[in-house]
């Protein structure tokens, strides 16, 4: 905490000394068990990070991060429930133990000094870790509990503000792809995105927070940024800011980014192939400029001299929505549809003429309805 704000503390190159010590420590534990890396970690491998003046809240941070990383693997001679199965039956039938564990290494043909560490090899602290592939340095470790630093930040934040070089069409591209609640604008400075925090939810936090952090592995493609999250640390804390950008060494181009897969867009995009009544659907490639504001609308839709743009909205609430019609009848965007899927909403469902709400695929009828109201009341208004 610095004056008002959170302040990360991310590890740097000052910190390779502990890190390696960390190191040194966790290679002798391969093989281990998650249980007796455990109780390694506050009998060796805390003293020795401490010992190299590392501050005792990053070493717990990282050591919580092994199991993820160090990915603990079940080891045994056969399948542990196959193994207590038989087990358990032998003992059942009025076998001594050593019978019973002969009859089981018998039938799996396993040596029976295999049997009972195999029997239990599956619950979670008899996992015994396994190191990835490919060297592992103090700057691998490094950006790894950057980045889970930067993850935890994200999942606890309400609302972000993101400064960018300008309005990226790929950047919108990828918020629209992890369904994300945005608002962009552009001005003399370049473009600004104000995008939703997962906090900011009723429902859905887990999920909207995980598309949050993969839209972060996107910002490699933005240039330079700078991002002001509101964060909250403890439930009944007010949200606080805390600053990051691009030249924070959270290895930005290492986080998950997001890829594309089908979407309702496409969907219609095919529907309307062949779709009575004269409409034409084509992909909107280019932002909407009007004023400060700027709206990426997904499909256009032509009839004649009609012309209907359609956006979907992702995770969204009632809020979100009346605030994003409110600016394009503001803006004077002329005929626009929101298409709102239902699974997403987190609150109440507000629902209004120029919103089409669905669950699942898109229903195609009600879209046409929809676009036909909204193009004759364009006409009407005219």
């Amino acid at each position: 905490m610095s004056e008002g704000c959170i302040v990360p503390a991310w590890l740097t190159g000052e910190d390779h000394a502990w890190l390696r010590a960390f190191l040194v420590e966790l290679h002798r534990l391969e093989g281990a068990t998650l249980e007796e890396f455990r109780k390694a970690f506050e009998g060796t491998i805390m003293p020795a990070c401490i010992a190299w003046n590392a501050p005792p809240r990053a070493v717990r941070g990282l050591g919580s991060l092994i199991p993820s990383v160090w990915m603990p693997a079940i080891v045994s001679a056969a399948r542990p429930s196959e193994i207590r199965q038989i087990l358990f039956e032998a003992a059942a039938s009025g076998l001594s133990r050593d019978e019973a564990i002969r009859r089981t290494a018998d039938v799996l043909q396993i040596d029976p000094s295999e049997v009972l560490p195999g029997a239990y090899a599956d619950r979670s602290g008899e996992r015994k870790l396994a190191a990835p592939e490919g060297p592992i340095s103090p700057a691998w470790m490094a950006r790894h509990y950057n980045q889970a630093l930067a993850r935890s930040l994200l999942l606890r934040s309400s609302e972000l503000s993101l400064r960018i070089a300008g309005a990226d069409a790929s950047l919108a591209m990828a918020a629209k792809m992890l369904r994300l609640e945005c608002a962009w604008t552009q001005d003399e400075h370049g473009g600004k995105v104000i995008v939703t925090g997962p906090l900011a939810l009723v429902h859905h936090t887990t999920r909207y927070g995980h598309a949050l952090v993969r839209f972060l592995g996107e910002l490699r493609k933005a240039g330079p940024w700078t991002c002001t999250a509101r964060c909250c640390l403890k439930e009944s804390q007010t949200p606080l800011p805390v600053n990051v950008s691009h030249s924070d060494p959270i290895g930005a181009s290492a986080m998950p980014s997001c890829r594309p897969k089908a979407t309702p867009e496409n969907q219609v995009l095919r529907a309307f192939r062949s779709m009575p009544g004269g409409w034409i659907a084509v992909r909107e490639s280019e932002a909407l400029r009007v004023g400060s504001d700027v709206f990426f609308p997904d499909i256009k839709v032509v009839r004649g001299d009609e012309e209907v743009r359609l956006e979907w909205v992702g995770f969204h609430t009632s809020a979100h929505l009346q605030r994003r019609l409110g600016r394009l009848r503001s803006a004077g965007v002329g005929a626009y549809v929101l298409c709102a899927d239902e699974a997403m909403c987190s609150g109440a469902i507000h629902d209004g003429p120029s919103i089409l709400r669905y669950r699942g695929k898109v229903p195609i009828p009600a879209l046409l309805e929809t676009i036909e109201r909204v193009a004759g009341e364009t006409r009407s208004a005219a």
